[in-house]
């Protein structure tokens, strides 16, 4: 291999004069050459490993930086409405429960369902039995409240309990039917409440005590009048009658601005006022008056980008290829808009769906279509009849046929349009859904988990 034993040529930190700790046939060292560094072929192997260390660390590099990536894309996936993870190789029946186990929510890593006086925490992956807790006494919901990761909240009509994921052990618990508007947020629980003389907003933790709280409203509200609540990770939305008002974590005050209605112009009831927190923080608040939609849109920091007389359009997915962005609808179509300058990337004459990869997804009388924003071309088209896209996990996108015409699920490629795989429902009367990134078929008797 071009590197020869010689007495000069390695230089030993024992004492070996007697021959031990070298090779057999290694010639021992005199003593005379002592003093010499080691020869060339060693010194390449040096080289060598220390090329194999640097290697091996930048691979070691790049391997975490794909996993945090690839975390990170099903974090952003598992976030979004119509985010599933993940589809593109199939799916298969991956557990079901027996019947009697009545669907009751999410949490990290599980599904949560009621059975009996009990509630039950499944593993998502293999549908184990993690924990059971006593069920309250009206049928709750419970998930990860926004901006938490460590509780779970479960809400029924009246009462808001938290649970320690973990174990299923109650942590407190909250009557809240005193009050306009409550919902469970980060560790603790925002609140509405009418104190006659004005509409205060605040937060609670779970000791009940206050964190912050301002007003609303300078008036006590009027018959008629109604509360909206919407929350993100990082901020919360209130409509109290007439005003719209964004706050954040701390208690700051992003905006108090009119409500998007004409409450002078209103046709018929009151008017219904609808406000939503998008996943990457802007605030949408709808109006209907009865007679004319009007849209509010703010950006995180609560500045106004869109305020006018349009419909509110929500993606179910969208994986920040476009940047920041909108969907307003009119009569002359959907627009998409950036929320930095209020420009109008697209529009479309149907409902956009999905963004991915800078394409909209969208639908319209059977056809399913991908259209390149920069572009401005579609990229394919696929008729899909009476199914309908009910996710996607950035590869493809899973269409469902209309329930009781068909059982089969199909995954249309993103990149292509064309057919990647089919599945066949387990259970063919029932639709499935995409919730916290799972694939789930729920009707009111059991639970059927896809992966």
């Amino acid at each position: 291999m071009g590197i020869r034993g010689s007495k000069a040529e390695v230089e030993l930190s024992e004492d070996v004069s007697d021959g031990e700790g070298l090779p057999d046939g290694q010639p021992v060292s005199d003593g005379e050459d002592a003093g010499r560094r080691p020869g060339r072929g060693w010194r390449a192997v040096g080289w060598l490993l220390v090329i194999a260390v640097v290697v091996g660390g930048a691979l070691f590099v790049v391997e975490s930086r794909r996993d945090a990536a690839a975390a990170e894309h099903e974090a952003l996936i598992a976030s979004q409405d119509g985010g599933i993870f993940p589809l593109s190789d199939g799916l298969t029946e991956l557990w079901r429960t027996p019947e009697g186990h009545l669907y009751a929510g999410t949490g990290p890593g599980m599904v949560l369902v009621e059975r009996a006086d009990e509630l039950v925490a499944l593993d998502a992956q293999t549908g184990a039995e993690l924990w059971s807790a006593a069920a309250a006494e009206e049928h709750s919901y419970c998930e990860t409240p926004a901006g938490a990761t460590d509780v779970l909240a479960c809400r029924a009509d009246s009462k808001v309990r938290w649970l320690d994921p973990a174990t299923g052990s109650l942590l407190a618990e909250r009557d809240v039917s005193g009050y306009e508007a409550a919902s469970a947020w980060r560790d603790g629980l925002v609140l509405v409440s009418d104190h006659g003389t004005t509409v205060q907003l605040f937060v609670e933790g779970q000791d009940r005590g206050v964190r912050w709280d301002v007003t609303a409203l300078d008036r006590p509200l009027a018959e008629g009048e109604g509360v909206a609540l919407a929350v993100g990770a990082e901020s919360a939305l209130a409509v109290v009658a007439d005003r719209v008002v964004a706050v954040d974590a701390a208690g700051e005050v992003l905006a108090d601005l009119p409500a998007p209605v004409d409450e002078e112009a209103a046709v018929g009831p009151a008017p219904i006022v609808t406000p939503w927190i998008t996943s990457r923080g802007a605030f949408t608040v709808q109006g209907f008056d009865g007679s004319e939609q009007r849209t509010l849109v703010l950006d995180a920091a609560g500045e106004v980008r869109v305020d006018e007389p349009a419909g509110t359009w929500l993606f179910s997915f969208d994986d920040g290829s476009l940047g920041n962005i909108t969907a307003v609808s009119g009569w002359d179509g959907t627009q998409v808009r950036d929320l930095e300058d209020g420009s109008t990337l697209a529009t479309f004459p149907s409902a956009p769906l999905f963004v991915v990869d800078g394409a909209v997804v969208r639908m319209a009388q059977g056809r399913l279509a991908s259209f390149d924003v920069e572009s401005g071309t579609e990229r394919w088209a696929v008729d899909i009849g009476f199914g309908y896209p009910i996710g996607t996990d950035g590869e493809v996108v899973l269409v469902v046929g209309a329930p009781g015409l068909t059982s089969t699920l199909r995954a249309i490629d993103l990149d292509t349009g064309g057919e990647r795989w089919a599945f066949e429902l387990p259970d063919p009367e029932s639709s499935p859904v995409a919730i916290s990134g799972m694939l789930l078929e729920i009707n009111g008797e059991s639970v059927i988990r896809l992966g």
